[in-house]
């Protein structure tokens, strides 16, 4: 059990695995047998698998195997392969699972809501980090992509790289480290580069965003402004309300 029951492989000789994960619910020691077999016409076209052949798994213990299966070195009609995997014991008992690999791309998103710092968290003058978030919903795994930020029009900030790995389905996380901006509205551009991932053509490439980094002496003096009014605006009335009374006892 614990199979993935579809995944993606890149074309053109890419290579992935994952992994067999077995339970010895017996009482001892017992030595499981893994293999596997492609589809004939998977074998045909080029593509090719390999397993470890066997493990010795203490009773009530788990243990795993890597699978590998390798694309065509060039392009097939044949995209999508069946994979049985069969895991048996010494006993002769055994247990199959069919595995769906199929040539795939993976489809790469910049979710602009979520980059951080938000407007109201940027602070001019203090140092932190623009963190980036890249999603995946494409079926293969987008493993060592480059993601680049770069000032733009007059923002100062040096380009900077990284290298991200984006699991199908999932979001991960470009981290750029930047020194205190000034009190002004700052532009950047963010870039993936798939580098050899192959993507889909509805995979982004770039966005450019804002940020209007708030000077915190100006932000203090607006936050105090409405307390202060209020403190003055009581203080006028009370004094006017003293004056009125005693005014009227003199009249008296």
């Amino acid at each position: 059990s614990g199979m993935e029951e579809r995944i993606g492989i890149g074309q053109n000789g890419k290579t992935v695995f994952f992994n067999t994960i077995f339970e010895n619910n017996g009482n001892t020691e017992d030595t499981l047998s893994a293999s596997s077999e492609l589809a004939s016409n998977c074998k045909e076209a080029g593509w090719s698998d390999a397993i470890i052949a066997s493990s010795a798994v203490d009773p009530r213990a788990t243990d795993s195997v890597k699978v590998t299966i390798t694309s065509p070195s060039t392009d097939t009609t044949v995209d999508t392969c069946s994979l049985k995997v069969t895991v048996t014991s010494e006993s002769g008992a055994s247990y199959t699972r069919e595995i769906i690999v199929e040539i795939a791309t993976a489809t790469l998103e910049i979710i602009s809501e979520q980059i951080t710092p938000l407007n109201s968290e940027a602070v001019a003058g203090k140092s932190g980090k623009i963190i980036v978030p890249v999603r995946n919903t494409g079926l293969l795994d987008a493993v060592g992509i480059e993601v680049t930020l770069k000032g733009t029009v007059e923002t100062e900030y040096a380009e900077q790289k990284v290298t991200l790995t984006v699991p199908n389905n999932d979001i991960a996380y470009a981290e750029f480290d930047y020194e205190g901006f000034e009190g002004a509205v700052q532009r950047f551009e963010v870039t993936i580069n798939p580098r050899d991932v192959s993507v889909s053509e509805d995979s982004q490439e770039s966005l450019r965003f804002d940020r209007e980094f708030a000077n915190v002496a100006e932000g203090e003096e607006s936050s105090l402004l409405p307390f202060v009014i209020v403190i003055l605006g009581g203080l006028v009335i009370f004094g006017g309300y003293k004056v009125a009374k005693s005014g009227s006892k003199k009249r008296f």
